[in-house]
């Protein structure tokens, strides 16, 4: 189990907070002529990378980025920041819409059937490893053309800030004292928040009753209101309750502490080895032309490495994790091996 865990805390996140917009004399007639060589450079340079657009022939309309979850979570804020780059580096409007259920296979298995011509695209978080060995859909990454990562995030345990314990031993306690009553709300029955808990579960030899939501923005609303007592998801998904003083956090399931919430300890700190992580990223139907698929992984790193995600993932608490296409495909079959192995291993109701 220990290596398992070990892969799990390797995995990495997602995750996230509120919807966002977005997915839109003479020496004067030196100084005279120099000012006209630079302005016919500029205009050569601005004519050179349209040119080398055109050329491509993509893109030419409208991208549609398809989202898995509800507005106001992780994969929501995601696909919009990254959308916002990715529209001024294209050059085309990146647009965005949900379409949520079946933790992502309704938005998995749409992305898939759509033509592999660049102009849809998703995001994808770990669920897309997933969703197979859950036997919610038959799709698989082969099924995909993956275009880059753009975060990892370990996640935590939240819980409302007026529950009667304060710290993970106190919870632990509280949860074996109430064998089944303590309720975990998740993204989705099988989704990353729904394993995370049952990992932690486990490992802390507890167990929980769960409640699922149509993304982790819904969940952590349900939190903040009472109607759920706990989720494991990453830091961004509490950090607006936490300040607002709704929420608290009680431990982070990763090897570090994170920047955002340094005062909260490790469960390892804690003495429960429980570790789990999601991740993010982008990918589109297989089959995609090379240039196409150049030009998106290029917008994706561009998206990733903006000043919008950036801004947004240093604030809270999001560890952005850039990975080429390449290098994400690879990472993200590693993960499929593991889920396939690691859930029916689990035996998740």
């Amino acid at each position: 189990m220990r290596r398992t865990k070990k892969l799990v805390a390797n995995m990495v996140a997602l995750a996230m907070a509120a919807s966002l917009a977005g997915c839109s004399g003479g020496g004067g007639a030196t100084q005279t002529a120099a000012a006209t060589a630079g302005a016919a450079e500029g205009t050569t340079a601005a004519a050179a990378e349209t040119t080398a657009k055109n050329d491509s022939g993509f893109p030419t309309k409208q991208i549609n980025l398809i989202i898995q979850a509800a507005p106001g979570g992780e994969s929501d804020s995601t696909g919009r920041l990254i959308a916002q780059t990715m529209e001024q580096k294209l050059g085309v409007p990146v647009v965005c819409s949900n379409k949520t259920g079946a933790s992502g296979a309704v938005a998995f298995q749409y992305v898939r059937s759509q033509a592999a011509d660049g102009y849809t695209i998703g995001i994808c978080p770990a669920e897309i490893t997933m969703v197979h060995a859950l036997g919610y859909s038959d799709v698989v990454p082969d099924d995909m053309d993956f275009l880059g990562g753009a975060c990892e995030t370990p996640s935590a345990i939240i819980v409302s800030a007026k529950a009667p314990y304060n710290t993970l031993q106190e919870f632990v306690d509280y949860c074996k004292e109430n064998p089944g009553t303590v309720v975990s709300g998740t993204s989705g029955a099988g989704s990353t928040m729904h394993i995370g808990s049952e990992v932690f579960a486990r490992e802390a030899g507890v167990q929980f009753s769960y409640v699922p939501f149509d993304g982790s923005g819904p969940a952590i609303t349900a939190l903040m209101g009472g109607h759920v007592d706990l989720a494991v998801i990453g830091v961004l998904g509490a950090v607006a309750g936490v300040e607002s003083g709704d929420l608290k956090v009680l431990a982070i399931l990763g090897e570090e502490r994170s920047p955002v919430l340094p005062d909260v300890p490790t469960a390892s700190e804690e003495g429960i080895e429980a570790y789990y992580s999601t991740w993010v990223g982008l990918y589109a139907p297989k089959g995609l032309p090379a240039d196409v698929k150049d030009t998106l992984e290029a917008a994706v790193k561009e998206g990733v490495e903006g000043a919008p995600y950036v801004e947004f993932t240093e604030s809270k608490g999001l560890t952005r994790k850039y990975r080429d296409a390449a290098e994400f495909t690879e990472f993200v079959n590693e993960n499929f091996a593991m889920y396939e192995e690691l859930i029916p291993s689990l035996e998740l109701k």
